[in-house]
């Protein structure tokens, strides 16, 4: 049996990433690439919004992301003329009831039960430190996101 999650590779599943010569010079774009994938948008336009919006420097990482895109939630801005909302509790905490023996218990959803959870659609997540998009109940990062299952999913957004 696979212990993988389903994967698609990142030049497949991100428009222009291929081509791009910006891409080609980055590291700790995660970010970009969610974003890219996520809202079905060019990775080049993506790395110029991660910029902009979010204060990203090159080969950098993002910071604040969760928060600003709250920020950008609640003000009704798009992405790429996509809506999105954020998922979870109040707090953005993925969490799900498990029965064990007689009782429900919760438990802080990974990227395996959001996937059995949520097998249709288009997803944002954030691990720690670390950001994917999960389309259609497939992973679109880095080849390891789809071989940790057990990773605790910290946010998730939801394209509408």
């Amino acid at each position: 049996m696979n212990n993988e999650l389903k994967y698609i590779p990142t030049k497949d599943a991100i428009i222009g990433y291929g081509d791009s010569v910006i891409a080609k010079g980055e590291t700790n774009d995660c970010v970009v690439r969610a974003i890219s994938s996520a809202f079905q948008m060019h990775y080049d336009r993506a790395h110029e919004f991660v910029r902009v919006k979010f204060g990203r420097e090159n080969r950098k990482g993002t910071r604040f992301f969760v928060g600003g895109m709250r920020r950008m939630e609640d003000d009704g801005q798009d992405i790429n003329l996509k809506s999105f909302e954020s998922m979870g509790d109040q707090h953005g905490r993925m969490i799900y009831d498990v029965k064990v023996k007689d009782k429900v218990v919760k438990r802080k959803m990974t990227t395996g039960t959001f996937i059995k959870n949520y097998p249709v659609g288009r997803y944002l997540v954030v691990v720690n430190g670390h950001a994917f998009s999960i389309i259609n109940g497939e992973v679109v990062g880095n080849e390891e996101d789809a071989k940790m299952k057990k990773r605790v999913i910290v946010s998730a957004f939801k394209v509408k």
